[in-house]
């Protein structure tokens, strides 16, 4: 506990190897924001379990339209007039599936070992209109040693309207091996292959009238990467007291990256840049029960998650969780702040299903960049058999 606590304090002391697009480190930290509610639900030890999220910020739809019809059109004006009706706004979109089949456990030396396979795979995007405050084009790349095939279309110019997205999918699977020492200490590790496209697309007026703006691919020759992760995370649970620490896609190894086939050495900016999504996020989280009220559990939490692309601050937030009914058929609603959200999200466990509903709603108008923070819907199903 005490090594993954002060891992997390280092790795924040020491930050700086953050991408210079916003909608890549904007999308991690909404994505690590998602995973927070699901990292404080343990999963029960039952023998198939099947998770499947999907998140939408408010307007996407309206959005997606705007796109296609200005994309369509291929003309500067209807394209800087798209980008004019949703200027300094963003778009976040996700989902993902989860596998899980629990394995035959053992004890030893006081410890019991609790085995499963687990399989997951996700898709996201983040999609940015806003006005440029650097430039980005050949000159960026030629200077970076970024190779020319991610940097056709016109140089965006500073102060110019631009649209920026950043695209992900990942796929991973592996052996989960949990540990539980003296029913109070637990120790959880995931082993696993990960897989991973990741794509940027930075454009203007200019490339959609020549066509090159088209909507996001994810181009495995360019941007796969794959390598051998591990999870870890440290924890102990007397019944009233909860608290965890650890780290998640922290990399032992590459097997295959997207530069493997490029004769130069990637510059430090180019793997910033294309290979931001690499990075581990660290994590710490406490909570106390009350549960001495009549079908009633209150527990409250507080915690912070770190990753490269946002500031330690980002990722600090505290709630409130309000429990009623019994183990297999209860409510339970959730309040968190962190400071750039307030989220409302009510749960109904049904025996074999939990059905799950998020609102993230933003408290803050518009973040460092000028761009407006969009509310954000999302849903969760969780069946365990």
């Amino acid at each position: 506990m005490k090594f993954l606590l002060l891992s997390f304090l280092v790795a924040t002391a020491f930050a700086g190897n953050k991408s210079n697009i916003r909608s890549l480190n904007r999308f991690w930290l909404m994505n690590d924001r998602m995973d927070t509610d699901d990292l404080m639900r343990p999963y029960k030890r039952d023998y198939v379990r099947i998770n499947i999220d999907a998140a939408m910020s408010k307007g996407f739809d309206d959005f997606n339209k705007d796109v296609e019809t200005a994309l369509e059109s291929a003309t500067p004006a209807d394209f800087n007039a798209f980008v004019q009706k949703h200027e300094n706004t963003e778009h976040f979109l996700k989902a993902d599936v989860g596998f899980g089949v629990w394995l035959p456990g053992w004890n030893m030396w006081n410890t019991d070992v609790l085995p499963s396979i687990r399989a997951e795979a996700s898709v996201g995007a983040l999609i940015t209109n806003r006005t440029a405050d650097a430039s980005f084009g050949a000159d960026f790349c030629a200077e970076n040693n970024i190779p020319a095939e991610y940097c056709q279309g016109s140089t965006i110019t500073v102060g110019s309207l631009f649209m920026e997205a950043y695209a992900v999918g990942t796929g991973k699977g592996g052996l989960n091996l949990d540990f539980k020492y003296d029913e109070k200490w637990t120790v959880d590790t995931f082993i696993y292959g990960m897989t991973r496209y990741d794509a940027v697309q930075a454009f203007n007026a200019a490339d959609a009238a020549t066509g090159t703006a088209d909507e996001i691919e994810l181009k495995p020759e360019l941007t796969e990467t794959v390598t051998a992760n591990a999870d870890l995370h440290i924890g102990f649970n007397d019944g009233t007291t909860r608290i965890f620490a650890g780290v998640s896609e922290l990399k032992l190894s590459t097997i295959k990256d997207h530069v493997d086939n490029k004769q130069d050495e990637p510059s430090k900016e180019y793997r910033a840049l294309f290979m931001g999504s690499g990075s581990p996020v660290y994590r710490v989280h406490i909570e106390r029960r009350f549960d001495d009220l009549f079908l009633f559990d209150l527990i409250p939490f507080a915690g912070a998650h770190y990753r490269e692309q946002y500031e330690a601050g980002d990722g600090v937030y505290g709630g409130l969780k309000f429990v009623f009914g019994w183990k297999a058929f209860h409510f339970a609603a959730l309040g968190m702040y962190d400071p750039e959200y307030v989220t409302l999200t009510p749960r109904l466990q049904l025996g074999i299903i939990d059905i799950e509903g998020t609102l993230k709603s933003a408290h803050k108008e518009k973040d460092d960049f000028g761009v407006k923070l969009a509310d954000i819907y999302a849903i969760n199903f969780r069946f365990h058999f």
